[in-house]
């Protein structure tokens, strides 16, 4: 939880914490438990949970200056990483 916005580490992140010794910490199993605990809307995507406590949803606001950005990070050869980040793939 950073100011108020749900968001999620990478999957290696996670991976390192179950490698470091943490059984039981890594990707898949926490994902799943990241799916259970949310009641997302707007998004019928499967990398969300539907019925959990905690009620999520992308930003509804989004300024077309933020989108200005975008082609000249593409041409850099970074991903443009839209909506994707609660997959496990947050770089971008």
């Amino acid at each position: 939880m950073n100011y108020l916005c749900y968001d999620r580490a990478s999957a290696p992140e996670y991976e390192s914490w179950a490698e470091f010794g943490n059984k039981g910490w890594g990707w898949n199993t926490m994902i799943n438990a990241m799916t259970k605990s949310e009641n997302f809307t707007d998004s019928d995507d499967d990398r969300h949970g539907f019925k959990g406590p905690i009620r999520n949803y992308y930003n509804r606001v989004v300024y077309p200056v933020l989108r200005l950005w975008e082609p000249a990070v593409s041409k850099l050869g970074i991903n443009i990483n839209d909506r994707q980040s609660m997959g496990g793939e947050p770089i971008g």
